[in-house]
């Protein structure tokens, strides 16, 4: 409590400082309040004057107006037309002075504002304190607090607004926890995914089509396992290149059913073309030469000669006789 008083006294401090007109619409009463003279001179009378109206801009006559000074607190009532004037009934002395303005009607909601105003001159000097006086002063202001009505309301709003900040900063934790755990939960998923992709690509590493082709052509006789990997060249260049035209006609803004039918054109090999490759395989590897090659037709059967016209089968037969 003594650090909340000591808060209230501060914060009216500072508003005497750079307050010397106030207006407010709290409630159903529009005050405004101003020093009639500011600044005053040493020894002059403060006067605080205004006017009440309601909120559609009507004056309001019989409002109750207190003014609570440094040094008193001066009641008055609103005229005809909603003006009041009071005038504090001790000489001013030179300082910074802020005043609370509390107006009240029946039927209408209570209003508060501060106005402000400066005495001109050299403020007295401060007196020296007992030290026991001193101490007591936390316990003086809590009571005076306690006591006037103003300080009450006043109190009330900053308890509420600390329960407001406490619950906006027990909020702002919750969030913030929430952000880490989710955080957290994303980090570990990813974690998860990320394993289960090494572990995908170690196990499709195994069953990529040359390492299975490669366990495949294990089992064919050595002599002819260079024919066979030279027809899975060939298909894996075409397959090579027909991705890569794939991919150019999708960055060429065709659809992707004309890409894949771009892909499928490019890595189809006929019949034919296999059976010519393997005659260069067989050539190239020393298994035949090109004149004997020329002797098998695209079905794979014997022809007359390389350069006969006609595509006639071959028949050998054995002698009876030996």
């Amino acid at each position: 409590m003594r650090k909340v008083g000591y808060a209230v006294i501060l914060s009216l401090v500072m508003l005497s400082t750079i307050v010397s007109y106030a207006y407010s619409t709290f409630g159903d009463l529009v005050t405004t309040a101003w020093p009639l003279n500011n600044p005053l001179e040493d020894g002059e009378f403060p006067i605080i004057v205004g006017n009440v109206k309601d909120q559609g801009g009507n004056p309001v006559s019989g409002v109750q107006v207190k003014i609570s000074f440094a040094t008193e607190t001066i009641t008055s009532t609103t005229n005809n037309v909603g003006s009041f004037y009071i005038e504090l009934k001790t000489p001013a002395q030179p300082g910074d002075y802020a005043v609370n303005v509390i107006s009240t009607k029946e039927g209408y909601g209570m209003n508060i504002i501060s106005t402000s105003y400066f005495v001109n001159g050299i403020p007295p000097t401060i007196p020296e304190f007992d030290l026991t006086a001193i101490n007591q002063f936390p316990s003086l202001i809590e009571e005076g607090l306690t006591k006037n009505p103003l300080s009450q309301i006043i109190l009330q709003h900053m308890e509420k607004v600390k329960k407001q900040q406490e619950e906006a900063e027990k909020k702002q934790l919750e969030i913030e926890n929430r952000k880490n755990f989710i955080d957290e939960q994303r980090q570990t998923s990813q974690n998860v995914l990320k394993e289960d992709l090494l572990s995908f690509e170690k196990e499709f590493e195994f069953n990529t089509p040359r390492l299975a082709f490669d366990r495949f052509v294990q089992s064919i006789d050595e002599t002819v396992q260079v024919i066979f990997w030279g027809q899975f060249n060939l298909t894996e260049k075409q397959h090579i290149e027909a991705h890569a035209a794939k991919q150019t006609a999708i960055e060429n803004g065709e659809t992707s059913v004309n890409a894949m039918k771009i892909f499928q054109r490019k890595a189809a090999i006929t019949k034919n073309e296999i059976v010519d490759y393997n005659s260069e395989l067989n050539i190239k590897y020393g298994f035949a030469d090109e004149s004997s090659q020329s002797y098998f037709d695209n079905d794979g059967k014997l022809r007359w000669g390389k350069d006969s016209a006609e595509n006639k089968t071959i028949f050998w037969y054995l002698n009876p006789d030996g």
